[in-house]
């Protein structure tokens, strides 16, 4: 008898934790949770994250990665969708090399969002730092940060 009850109390001792691990998880508000199933309710495997005061969805959808960015009001306010480099646009392709001689383009991702028109994101390695490059689809260059100094 004390054999059974030794595995049941590990069980509960381990289903306690389980449960107090998932409680100290990112409490995210139902209105965003709804706006998110809403546009998204094929998605079951994902991953929320706080980005300055907005929640960030970060899933996998047909093999492509993906981040969508919503406010606390469930509002959306961002996508990230990554794409191939033979994807991106020529224009900033041909930009690269000239910021950055011989440098390593390790991401591509494309930016929407209600207020801006589409962007494009290129996550460049060069000298040993690497750089967010964003663009303006009509090639000029919105901001550059070194990813090092975050």
């Amino acid at each position: 008898m004390i054999q059974i009850k030794k595995p049941f109390v590990f069980l509960a001792c381990l289903s306690l934790l389980s449960t107090s691990c998932r409680e100290e998880r990112l409490r995210v508000p139902e209105k965003v949770l709804t706006a998110f199933h809403k546009d998204y309710p094929e998605i079951k495997d994902l991953h929320w994250e706080m980005e300055l005061g907005s929640f960030e969805a970060e899933f996998e959808m047909d093999g492509i990665d993906h981040s969508v960015v919503f406010s606390r009001e469930g509002n959306w306010e961002l996508t990230e969708r990554s794409i191939p480099g033979s994807e991106f646009p020529k224009w900033i392709l041909d930009t690269l090399p000239i910021m950055f001689p011989d440098h390593r383009l390790t991401e591509t991702s494309i930016l929407e969002s209600p207020s801006k028109k589409t962007r494009y994101l290129a996550e460049v390695q060069w000298e040993g730092e690497i750089f967010d490059v964003l663009f303006n689809p009509d090639g000029t260059i919105l901001k550059m940060e070194d990813k090092e100094d975050d």
